[in-house]
């Protein structure tokens, strides 16, 4: 069982883990954070059950941006999952620079953690960030009909009973369809936070969920 956290630590080895050790230990004394170094120590190579149970049970991802958490499908994999389930995301930007930023985050505030800005200074601006709470997202704007009966109890199926064993990945999959239709068909408006769907949404949704599950899988 994973236990509640209000954030979860995204990184990638390689983009300077002294800072990422030095900042976990500081953001833990007014925050509960999950981190993989802390938390699992024998972290695998696949997107796994329970990196997916510790988003879910974080209010926040907090993703340390540098060269190899760009290039890393599996941090990729995180902050999608963390979207798709509406968990805030916040980002730093320790290495590089801010045309890095993933165009899916690019509108959100990133502070900024490099040298020759203070260390300190930069912890008290995400300090006041994190301070404040989690935005929920406002109503769906769009009328949407409740999926058929049969949809829904193939996918409930699918998903926790013996069917799943037959299809590799499918938790993964699934995943990665729900992500790409979130993507695809909704929208939301950063200034109000509400949703809407694109115009023909419902008639796209079959195709945009098979182009979904048949992406590559991230690796790490």
């Amino acid at each position: 069982m994973v236990a509640r956290a209000d954030l979860f630590l995204s990184w990638a080895r390689g983009d300077d883990e002294s800072f990422v050790t030095r900042l976990y230990g500081d953001l833990s004394v007014g925050w509960k954070v999950w981190w993989d170094r802390a938390s699992m120590p024998s972290r695998g190579l696949k997107f796994t059950q329970e990196i997916r149970d510790a988003i879910d049970n974080s209010d926040r991802l907090l993703l340390i941006l540098g060269p190899c958490a760009v290039r890393s499908d599996y941090v990729r994999a995180e902050w999608e999952y963390a979207l798709l389930f509406a968990k805030g995301v916040v980002p730093v930007l320790r290495l590089g620079d801010y045309s890095m930023l993933p165009e899916e985050l690019s509108g959100l505030h990133c502070p900024d953690f490099r040298e020759p800005r203070s260390y300190s200074e930069a912890l008290e601006e995400l300090k006041r960030l994190l301070a404040q709470p989690v935005p929920k997202l406002g109503p769906l704007l769009t009328a949407v009909p409740a999926l058929p009966p049969h949809f829904t109890w193939l996918a409930v199926t699918g998903l926790t009973g013996g069917f799943s064993s037959l299809v590799p990945n499918l938790h993964e999959r699934f995943s990665a369809a729900l992500f790409h239709a979130r993507a695809e068909l909704l929208v939301v408006d950063a200034s109000t936070n509400r949703v809407s769907l694109v115009d023909g949404a419902l008639d796209r949704l079959p195709h945009v969920l098979v182009e979904g599950i048949s992406k590559p899988l991230p690796r790490k």
